[in-house]
């Protein structure tokens, strides 16, 4: 449904393309000082589970464009910053799209991170109904030690939900 509302307006949004997640790991000060980007780490973990979305094919071969291009320029020391390179290769990877959005769960636990690569981007929570969430757990699949394989089991997985804070709350926080 969101790939489609980005597509309408021009834009790229991708499920589980996650280059920013990747890039914070593999794409580091000390690697940029080592003149060398992680291209094949980075690819290989794109490759491993699939973007997708309308245009996720032709974002994919982009990217792959744009990090084997920058990876030339870093190991030659013409791009000698990580925060900078990791912003220079989200500009070119979705150079073209008026806008472009992603959906990664772990990227609830890189805020921080995503803020320093994206500085102005806005960020959308997506919230879930805990019977959708569970269902979505008992239907994962490969090696996921934390899988779940009964709905009491998913439920545990759930964040408890929010408590209604009562006026005293709302004046002492």
């Amino acid at each position: 449904m969101l790939d489609s509302a980005f597509d309408a307006v021009d834009g790229v949004f991708t499920i589980n393309g996650k280059l920013p997640y990747l890039l914070h790991r593999w794409c580091t000060e000390e690697d940029v000082r080592a003149r060398h980007l992680r291209v094949d780490e980075i690819l290989h973990a794109l490759s491993r589970k699939p973007p997708y979305g309308l245009r996720s094919v032709e974002w994919l071969a982009t990217t792959e464009r744009v990090l084997r291009a920058a990876a030339q320029q870093v190991a030659v020391g013409e791009l000698t910053d990580a925060v900078a390179l990791r912003r220079e290769l989200i500009r070119r990877t979705y150079s073209g799209a008026a806008r472009f959005g992603e959906k990664y769960n772990e990227y609830l636990l890189e805020l921080d991170q995503l803020e320093q690569t994206l500085p102005e981007a806005h960020w959308a929570l997506l919230v879930r109904h805990p019977a959708a969430a569970a269902a979505s757990m008992l239907r994962w699949s490969g090696d996921r030690p934390w899988r779940p394989t009964t709905w009491e089991a998913a439920a545990t997985q759930l964040p408890p939900p929010p408590r209604n804070r009562t006026a005293k709350d709302r004046t002492t926080s």
